[in-house]
């Protein structure tokens, strides 16, 4: 799934699924160069309600997701699938589980540009031992300012623009 803007899904109360939505023994999917604006999920791999694997081996890279009224990542019952160079901007850097894991066992996660809070569910965590991480995760940071224009920080000149990659450089073990 690469190359697409979604903006503005929306569920009456706010939880509807996510723009992205990949849940049911999928296996190495790519999940990159996407823009997520304002839906009420962003990106949701797994159901934690299904105990089987969500997504296996799969590669979530370069997405840019200003989050809605909820999750803009959820990451659910996935195995061996890595996180890179993704940026999730929040109007609401305070919100508890901007990023949401569980059931995973470690998920390796580095390069990605983070505005608010991870919660961590059922022994769930993030392998940042790479540290090429930003955390930003107070609500005095500016980031409220940065959400004035998602366009302009996502590198987009107008809504048909496609976003530039982020200028990473990736460290192996």
């Amino acid at each position: 799934i690469h190359n697409n803007t979604f903006k503005n899904i929306r569920g009456m109360t706010g939880g509807a699924r996510a723009a992205i939505f990949i849940w049911n023994i999928c296996h190495r999917d790519t999940i990159e160069n996407n823009t997520i604006i304002g839906c009420d999920r962003g990106i949701a791999l797994g159901n934690s309600l299904n105990t089987n694997v969500g997504m296996n081996n799969g590669m979530v890279r370069n997405n840019i997701i200003v989050a809605g009224a909820n999750i803009a990542l959820e990451i659910c019952n996935t195995t061996g699938t890595k996180f890179r160079w993704n940026s999730v901007m929040s109007n609401n850097p305070s919100y508890y589980r901007r990023i949401q894991i569980e059931n995973n066992g470690t998920v390796p996660f580095y390069g990605n540009y983070i505005v608010g809070r991870i919660n961590k569910v059922s022994g769930a965590d993030l392998d940042t031992t790479l540290r090429a991480n930003k955390w930003v995760n107070e609500v005095n940071t500016g980031a409220q300012g940065w959400m004035q224009s998602p366009f302009y920080w996502a590198g987009l000149s107008s809504r048909s623009s496609r976003a530039r990659s982020p200028q990473w450089t990736e460290y192996s073990r």
